[in-house]
C-alpha cells in the first residue's frame, strides 16, 4: 500500500478523534436539552486557555492539566445552564440560537480582552516523538488522541447505560414529562448533561492545543465542524457521531492530501449540503 495514502489515512483518523470528542458534547446537549448550543466551541476553548496558562506560568504539562480542565469544563457548563439556558428551555428555537450565539460572542470578546488575539501554542518534549507503522509515521500525540477518543466513547457509553444518572439522562431525552412523573429531577438532569457536554469538549480542546494552536475565535471553527457532524449523524444520535466524525476527518485529510489544504475547509459545507438529515434543521 502506498505510504502517502497510509499517512493521509492516519492523519484523518487523528482528526476524527478530536472531532468525536467535540461533537459528542454538542450532540448530547441537543439530544437531551433540545438546544443547539452555538457557544459550544467557545466554552471548550475558554477552558483550554486555562491549560495554556497552567503550562505557560507554572510549567504544568497539558495532559496532566486535564484533571483540572475537564472538571472546570463541567462547572462552567453547569453555571451557563443555571444562569442562562435554564430560563429559555421552552422558548422558540430561534431565541435559543440567538442567546447561545450571544454567549459565544461574549466569551470570544472576553478571551480577547484578557489574553489578546495572539496565537497561543505549547511546546512539550513528547510532541516530536513518533512511532513507525512501517510505511507511515504516527506521532505519540496522535496515538494518544486515538486512545483518549476511544476511551471517552467507551466511558460515555458506560455512563449512559450503567449509572443511575446516565439512565435518567436517557429517560429525560426520550420523554421529559414522563421522566418527571416517575420522580426524576429533570432540571438536575439538564444541568448535569450540559456540564458533561462541555467537559467532553474540554478533552478535545487540550489536544487541539497540543497539535495546533488556539485563539479567542478558534472555537467557532470547532462549533461549525461539530454542527456538521450532528447533522450527518442525526439529531441527538450519539453513536452516529462516531461514524460522522470519521467521515468528516477522513474526507478532510484526503482532500487536503490530494487537492491541497485550501479545499479542506469546504468539505464540511459539502457534507452538510448533501446530508439527508439536513431537513431536521430546516423543519422538514
Amino acid at each position: 500500500m502506498d505510504g502517502f495514502f497510509v499517512q493521509i489515512l492516519v492523519n484523518g483518523l487523528v482528526n476524527s478523534g478530536i472531532y468525536i470528542m467535540v461533537a459528542l458534547g454538542l450532540a448530547l446537549s441537543v439530544g437531551v436539552l433540545g438546544i443547539l448550543n452555538i457557544s459550544h466551541g467557545n466554552l471548550l476553548i475558554f477552558t483550554t486557555y486555562l491549560t495554556y496558562w497552567f503550562w505557560r506560568l507554572w510549567g504544568l504539562d497539558p495532559l496532566i492539566s486535564l484533571v483540572i480542565t475537564v472538571p472546570t469544563g463541567f462547572v462552567l457548563g453547569a453555571i451557563v445552564y443555571r444562569g442562562v439556558l435554564k430560563h429559555v428551555l421552552d422558548a422558540p428555537h430561534i431565541n435559543q440560537l440567538i442567546l447561545t450565539f450571544g454567549i459565544a460572542v461574549v466569551l470570544s470578546s472576553l478571551m480577547e480582552l484578557f489574553w489578546s488575539s495572539n496565537v497561543r501554542f505549547v511546546s512539550t518534549s513528547y510532541q516530536a516523538i513518533s512511532l513507525s507503522l512501517g510505511i507511515a509515521q504516527i506521532g505519540s500525540l496522535s496515538a494518544a488522541i486515538l486512545i483518549v477518543a476511544f476511551s471517552v466513547c467507551l466511558l460515555l457509553h458506560l455512563f449512559l447505560t450503567k449509572t443511575n444518572t446516565g439512565k435518567s439522562i436517557r429517560a429525560v431525552s426520550q420523554n421529559p414529562k414522563g421522566a418527571a412523573l416517575v420522580g426524576i429531577d429533570v432540571n438536575r438532569v439538564y444541568l448535569v448533561t450540559f456540564g458533561v457536554s462541555i467537559a467532553l469538549g474540554s478533552f478535545a480542546g487540550v489536544f487541539w492545543l497540543l497539535i495546533g494552536y488556539i485563539t479567542p475565535y478558534v472555537g467557532d471553527i470547532l462549533t461549525l465542524k461539530a454542527f456538521c457532524i450532528i447533522v450527518v449523524a442525526g439529531l441527538g444520535n450519539l453513536y452516529g457521531v462516531i461514524w460522522a466524525s470519521l467521515l468528516l476527518g477522513l474526507s478532510e485529510s484526503f482532500v487536503k492530501g490530494y487537492f491541497g489544504p485550501g479545499w479542506a475547509d469546504a468539505v464540511f459545507f459539502a457534507i452538510i449540503m448533501f446530508s439527508p438529515n439536513l431537513q431536521i434543521f430546516q423543519g422538514g
